[in-house]
């Protein structure tokens, strides 16, 4: 299976992030959206990795979330690859 560490975002930045895909739907821009429910930050991307992995990794990352201090993100810019003229991707930055 395809896997990758994310962390959920707040209410507030998934509300963001939805009144964004909104105004940019209403400009025509056409696309494959990503439901804001869906709408995560992507930390790592693993790859591949067996079935029975996924609890090993499972509990390693509940040990570091444990020892994490909470912060804030914020969101700022956003931008399209691999060329804004004809994007395949858009992305927002975070900070």
């Amino acid at each position: 299976m395809r896997a990758f560490i994310a962390m959920e975002l707040s209410p507030q930045v998934k509300e963001s992030l939805r009144k964004l895909i909104n105004d940019l739907k209403s400009r025509n821009i056409k696309g494959r959206w990503v439901p804001p429910e869906n709408i995560h930050l992507t930390l790592r991307f693993l790859g591949n990795i067996e079935e029975d992995q996924v609890k090993a990794i499972e509990q390693l990352l509940e040990e570091v979330a444990e020892e994490a201090d909470p912060f804030q993100i914020s969101i700022e810019g956003l931008g399209a690859f691999p060329h804004p003229a004809r994007p395949r991707v858009l992305w927002v930055g975070v900070k």
